[in-house]
C-alpha cells in the first residue's frame, strides 16, 4: 500500500505499526512523487491512503489524479476532522472511505488494515 501524508513522523509510525501487521507500505510526504510511483507501477498497490490536508494539493486533488492513473484502485482519505462535507466531497472524487485520524495511531491503523483486507 502507499501512504501519503505530509508529516513525516506519522509516516514513519503508520509505516512501522502496519509493517507489523505484515502490510508493506511505501511512505511518501511528496504528492508528486507519490503520483509519480502510482503512474511508474499502477498494478503494484493495492491501497492509497492519503492525509486530506496538506500544502499544495490535497488528499482529494491527490485521489483524482490518481484516480485517472487507476480508476479500480481504493484510496481512502485520513482526517482529523471529518465531517459530511469532506464525505460528500470524498466520494465525488472517487474516494472508498474516510478515516478519522485523530483516533490515535492505533486505531488508525486498524482502520486502514480493514480496507487492506476488503480492497
Amino acid at each position: 500500500m502507499l501512504y501519503l501524508d505530509d508529516d513525516e513522523s506519522m509516516i514513519y509510525l503508520v509505516s512501522r505499526l502496519l509493517a507489523r501487521r505484515g502490510f508493506v507500505v511505501t511512505g511518501f510526504s511528496s504528492q508528486q512523487q507519490a503520483i509519480e510511483a502510482l503512474r511508474d507501477a499502477p498494478d503494484a498497490l493495492d491501497l492509497v491512503v492519503t492525509d486530506y490536508n496538506m500544502p499544495g494539493m490535497s488528499g482529494l486533488d491527490v485521489a483524482r489524479e490518481m484516480r485517472a492513473i487507476r480508476g479500480d484502485l481504493p484510496i481512502a482519505i485520513a482526517s482529523g476532522f471529518v465531517d459530511e462535507t469532506l464525505r460528500a466531497k470524498a466520494d465525488d472524487a472517487g474516494v472508498s472511505a474516510v478515516i478519522f485520524k485523530a483516533s490515535g495511531v492505533e486505531q488508525f491503523c486498524a482502520e486502514i488494515e480493514k480496507l487492506v483486507l476488503h480492497a
